[in-house]
């Protein structure tokens, strides 16, 4: 049986997905200390498998927003949230530890979400759903006290606009920015990584001008507190129609950001 496979079997995992991410990240061993590294990896049933350092979250993705809260001091308490791009649930799975009333776990793919995260009373699962395209009549609720978003191979540019009509007067986003989804291929090495801080900045730039221009105020940005999966760096946005900052960021602000997510995360 693949490894991967044999995890979900002897329910040291709910998902192949979340079998695989441990594996990837070296925390399945044989008795004997031997690292296995490869999903696919085809073993006896009656194998004896160890995992170490199991983690309490979905996806990795979790220690991204569980930063935004606590630096931006968000709210979940009875709030209702739209999660943009849930894939596992990683997101989903934080805003319901935070006490959200209910979250729609909005994703384009579909049977990623974890299966208890699925299963909890106050989640409403939404597949196959694209949300470039967007429209509020699509939606059981009119509008959302909180946003929060992380997409891949599209970029935020068609996210945010229809994000904003969903998102109440006084409601509050947090856009996930991944670089190397916003920079052109050019711009993207072969191991799909963003290495040219200039590009990061322009990229920076533009998804700010694009909040404005969606009539959103930026009240807060940081980096995360880990790379992608790839090895990139990435940022992290709050947004808001209303909010207690409306800071424009110049150029250096974004600059020395930047640098500062270099020499911490590097």
């Amino acid at each position: 049986m693949r490894l991967d496979q044999l995890l979900v079997a002897k329910k040291k995992f709910t998902s192949r997905s979340k079998a695989q991410a441990a594996i990837k990240e070296g925390h399945v061993f044989l008795p004997d200390g031997k690292v296995l590294k490869k999903p696919a990896l085809d073993l006896s049933e009656s194998t004896n498998l160890i995992v170490r350092d199991q983690d309490p979250y979905v996806s990795r993705g979790a220690y991204k927003l569980l930063k935004a809260i606590d630096l931006f001091e968000i709210n979940y308490q009875n709030q209702v949230v739209l999660d943009i791009g849930a894939s596992t649930g990683g997101f989903t799975q934080v805003a319901l530890n935070h006490g959200a009333k209910k979250v729609f776990a909005l994703d384009v793919g579909s049977n990623q979400l974890d299966p208890v995260i699925a299963q909890d009373s106050r989640v409403v699962v939404i597949e196959n759903y694209n949300f470039r395209y967007a429209k509020p009549e699509d939606f059981p609720v009119e509008k959302f006290d909180l946003i929060q978003c992380d997409v891949s191979f599209i970029s935020l540019n068609y996210i945010i606009k229809p994000a904003a009509q969903l998102l109440k007067p006084d409601g509050q986003a947090v856009f996930l920015i991944k670089p190397q989804f916003e920079a052109g291929r050019e711009f993207v090495s072969k191991h799909g990584v963003v290495k040219n801080q200039k590009v990061v900045l322009a990229v920076l730039k533009r998804i700010l001008t694009t909040l404005f221009d969606s009539q959103l105020r930026v009240n807060g940005l940081t980096f995360s507190p880990i790379k992608g999966q790839q090895g990139n760096i990435e940022f992290l946005v709050l947004a808001g129609q209303t909010g207690q900052f409306e800071n424009h960021y110049s150029e250096a602000d974004l600059k020395q950001l930047i640098q500062r997510a270099v020499k911490e995360l590097n």
